[in-house]
């Protein structure tokens, strides 16, 4: 039986969507389309969306559209978005199933 993802137990994590660093991404007009598209579904869904921000103190904060479907923004100094401290604990208890974008 495949596994299913249930909005109970899910949650979106939207990963570094600045205004500075999305000239940088490749299509970066239809990225931030389809990822604007799943955060609000999820929200629909009631499933929360955090979004994370590289050094946004010299890079730049999120795309406001980013900012606006975001319950909540987890500011980072570590590429990699797992060496956060402050990731791990902004996911909602019982929420193990995390869509990345």
């Amino acid at each position: 039986m495949p596994l299913l993802l249930k909005p109970t137990r899910s949650v979106v994590l939207l990963i570094d969507f600045q205004i500075k660093l999305m000239p940088a991404i490749d299509q970066a007009s239809a990225v931030m389309t389809q990822a604007l598209k799943l955060a609000r579904m999820a929200r629909v869904l009631d499933i929360p969306v955090l979004s994370t921000e590289h050094c946004g103190d010299r890079i730049g904060g999120l795309e406001p559209d980013m900012a606006a479907v975001s319950d909540q923004v987890i500011h980072k100094h570590h590429f990699d978005a797992c060496q956060a401290d402050t990731l791990i604990t902004a996911i909602p208890p019982g929420r193990d199933q995390i869509i990345i974008a």
